[in-house]
């Protein structure tokens, strides 16, 4: 497996290359002060995801969960969130447990700091069903 920072570094250089100024500045209208967008669409945000997940097919369903809190911790933007968001997907069937469910209540204790970073955790199939049982 490569770093967590190689990781990371990938998928910085592919919202890089789809982040726009007009973007951003569109995309805070609808937020309160204080949020931080680099200017990624939520249609790149799914490429991005994609492309990561297509380009990294070698990945253990335990890596993901690995590379998603590397991503959070190190989050400047409020699309590398969505992205770790949703980088989750594919990892969560084969990875439950209790222990993910408190990863979960953390991460949207502490990283969720809008409708859509909620939104895009609470969706998670497997989560909606057991996270009843976390209350």
């Amino acid at each position: 497996m490569q770093s967590l920072g190689s990781y990371s570094r990938q998928i910085s250089e592919h919202i890089a290359s789809m982040a726009t100024e007009k973007q951003a500045t569109a995309t805070k209208r609808y937020f309160p002060e204080g949020e931080r967008f680099i200017g990624v669409k939520a249609a790149d945000i799914t490429l991005i995801i994609k492309r990561f997940l297509y380009g990294n097919q070698t990945l253990s369903a335990a890596q993901p969960l690995k590379i998603v809190e590397h991503l959070l911790i190190n989050a400047k933007y409020s699309e590398e969130i969505l992205i770790a968001f949703g980088l989750l997907n594919g990892s969560i069937k084969k990875n439950f447990d209790t222990k993910l469910l408190v990863r979960f209540k953390y991460w949207l204790e502490n990283y969720a700091t809008n409708w859509p970073h909620v939104d895009d955790l609470r969706i998670k199939p497997s989560i909606v069903f057991y996270w009843q049982g976390l209350n």
